[in-house]
């Protein structure tokens, strides 16, 4: 398990209870030591992923690795683990295109389970089964969001997982289909509003969630991601926009050169609410053709913070999808080489079926209407 926040220990924490032997490696002593106090049958070690050398050296005699880093860490040592011929699951949310990883995967005869965490992941999977079961799907609308229990200062918001990955969906381009034909819109440009029972009045804006499913879902017509947030978050992370604080080019502040977007992140890990009862929302609503009929199929999912374990809803949800993934994998269930991403595995109604198992025996329950 590269990367032990709080989706790794929550990967880690379901495949410990599976009967899996784990390694965890992580670069902060304080989780390393977490893991280790609170992880039976766990070796924890510290692990710097930029020193590729070091990383290689760990993962040669593993069977399977889990990458759950940050995206911008992510892309090379996917690329590494693929080198070595090892299977791979992962959950960060990388800028690059992870389907360019295929020849190599291929050539190494390994396999990579790229987006592989609550959305993209979870969402693929559904979105899969949707395009499999549709003869002809005309719209396919994914909403997700992570949020607390009730809105908090300063931006209605608390942080459940990587501050930087959180910025970039404000930041990168959005690709949506229409038409058949893929467009890049602006995150912010078009803010809606959306009514989400047990949950209350939402906002959302398009976020750039759909990654491969705009190259593997053939026979969908018009699909985009939205995520949601409590009224008012996204007018302030758009004056924050306006203002040049989610930007990348750096300045100049009394001779030292400054990323705002970075110097932005650092700011909202020190003062946005941490470790707060979350709860994590899902809809994912197709409308189409089927069996000659014009249907509308939904799936819902509304999961809260675990008492019990101390576990985010956004911990348990996205670990809870990569360590099924992983189990599938590791017993042989889930085969193949180069880059299958969740979608193909939810266009398979026996391997869909088991993965919807194994999210039950993670505490993870999704209702179709």
């Amino acid at each position: 398990m590269l990367g032990c926040g709080r989706v790794g220990y929550a990967a880690a924490l379901n495949l410990v209870k599976w009967g899996y032997n784990v390694t965890v490696a992580d670069v902060d002593a304080r989780r390393i030591n977490y893991c280790r106090a609170s992880l039976k049958n766990v070796e924890a070690v510290r692990l710097d992923v930029k020193d590729l050398e070091a990383v290689r050296r760990l993962v040669k005699g593993f069977r399977l690795v889990c990458c759950t880093l940050p995206g911008s860490l992510s892309f090379n040592v996917l690329r590494l683990c693929l080198s070595l011929g090892l299977k791979v699951v992962d959950t960060s949310f990388t800028p690059e295109d992870q389907l360019k990883l295929n020849d190599e995967a291929e050539r190494t005869d390994s396999l990579l389970i790229p987006d592989c965490g609550f959305a993209p992941g979870l969402t693929n999977l559904l979105a899969g089964r949707i395009a499999a079961s549709f003869n002809q799907v005309e719209e396919l609308a994914i909403y997700v969001g992570g949020l607390p229990l009730k809105p908090l200062p300063p931006l209605n918001y608390a942080l459940t997982w990587s501050t930087e990955d959180l910025i970039e969906e404000y930041v990168r381009e959005a690709r949506i289909m229409v038409n058949g034909e893929t467009r890049k819109v602006d995150p912010l440009s078009s803010i809606g509003s959306i009514h989400m029972e047990g949950v209350g009045s939402l906002e959302f804006f398009y976020s750039d969630g759909l990654r491969t499913l705009l190259k593997t879902l053939r026979n969908v017509k018009n699909m985009y991601e939205a995520t949601l947030r409590y009224p008012g978050h996204l007018n302030a992370m758009l004056l924050l926009k306006r203002l040049g604080l989610l930007s990348d080019t750096p300045i100049e502040v009394d001779g030292l050169q400054i990323r705002p977007k970075r110097f932005l992140a650092k700011l909202l890990e020190a003062n946005l609410p941490r470790d707060v009862e979350d709860v994590v929302v899902m809809k994912v609503e197709a409308v189409g053709i089927k069996d000659g009929l014009h249907v509308k199929e939904r799936f819902i999912m509304i999961e809260r913070f675990d008492a019990a374990t101390g576990l985010t809803a956004m911990a348990r949800v996205t670990g809870g999808f990569c360590a099924v993934i992983a189990k599938l994998v590791a017993e042989g269930t889930i085969k193949g080489r180069g880059v299958i991403p969740p979608e193909l595995i939810g266009m398979d109604e026996q391997l869909y079926s088991r993965v919807m198992e194994g999210m039950v025996k993670a505490g993870i329950h999704v209702k179709k209407l």
